[in-house]
């Protein structure tokens, strides 16, 4: 196990990947910018406290892998690698997300930041034009901005294990958005403007206090997974049976009565058909109740 870097490695000059991952490392030697064709630099579960501005010299760094490390703050050098493609700083310290130097990383299509103590995702999210894949699951979150309606590239979302208490309608306007995870959070809704994310294919809020699901979440076209365990739903909407029989729907340990959570706890295709045969019921004894008013 290393604690320090073999100044030979930092001769390489024409080393395309370079694997630290699993050491002791304290710290980065400045010869690192040596190494001017590296284009992924993995140093997970270390001791870093941050990075040699000398990394600059790497201008064509495309993925930068430090989870697992003793950060405190995103290292000021990040923004001097302008080809920066993935970003992973996992299991750090990080407590304020810094877009002043993220932004610079015009490339950026992969940000993991998750397993922090971030509780601010700041107005200037927005800066981050190239942006893909976003994880913050597991910081100190309450709420997520507005701007962040304005991260239209954005695809996945993950947002588990934080404080929010609400999805703001304006996240509907993150039209290329597939995935959505916000697992153990303080929800209580699922707003009605879910079903304006058209291309959505996984959303998941369990380990919430979600008592309601709109009638919008049949909107829904491309959906393929729909997880809501672990709430306080009684009912869910008429509407879900109109997903398709592929679409996967969990919705176990909750306190559904329509349909009743032995019949939810099936899936789909159970769900669909007491739904079906439930809205057959009801009309019927609208009629029978329609009848008897008029024969009286």
């Amino acid at each position: 196990m290393l604690e320090m870097l073999t100044p030979s490695i930092c001769l390489l000059q024409k080393l395309n990947v370079l694997n630290l991952s699993e050491n002791s490392l304290t710290e980065l030697p400045p010869d690192i910018g040596n190494l001017g064709c590296l284009r992924e630099l993995h140093v997970e579960n270390n001791e870093l406290e941050t990075l040699p501005v000398e990394l600059e010299r790497v201008p064509r760094l495309l993925t930068l892998c430090l989870s697992g490390n003793k950060l405190v703050a995103v290292p000021p050098v990040i923004a001097r690698l302008p080809y920066l493609r993935d970003l992973l700083l996992f299991n750090n310290k990080i407590r304020k997300l810094d877009m002043s130097l993220l932004a610079p990383c015009h490339n950026l299509v992969v940000l993991g930041l998750a397993m922090n103590r971030i509780k601010v995702i700041p107005a200037a999210i927005s800066q981050l034009e190239s942006i893909r894949i976003l994880q913050l699951d597991g910081n100190r979150l309450t709420a997520i901005p507005d701007e962040m309606s304005e991260v239209t590239t954005l695809k996945y979302l993950s947002l588990s294990n934080n404080r929010i208490e609400y999805i703001p309608d304006t996240l509907s306007s993150l039209s290329n958005l597939v995935g959505l995870l916000m697992d153990g959070n303080s929800l209580t809704e699922v707003p009605t403007s879910i079903g304006q994310l058209q291309n959505l294919r996984v959303l998941s809020v369990k380990h919430n206090y979600i008592e309601t699901i709109p009638e919008s979440i049949s909107l829904l076209v491309n959906i393929e997974l729909v997880d809501v365990c672990d709430n306080k739903l009684t009912r869910l909407p008429t509407t879900i049976s109109e997903f398709s029989e592929r679409v996967e729907l969990k919705t176990n340990n909750n306190q559904l009565t329509l349909p009743p959570q032995q019949v939810a706890d099936k899936g789909i295709i159970s769900i669909k058909a007491f739904l079906d045969g439930y809205g057959d019921s009801v009309e019927v004894e609208s009629i029978h109740s329609e009848f008897e008013t008029t024969a009286i």
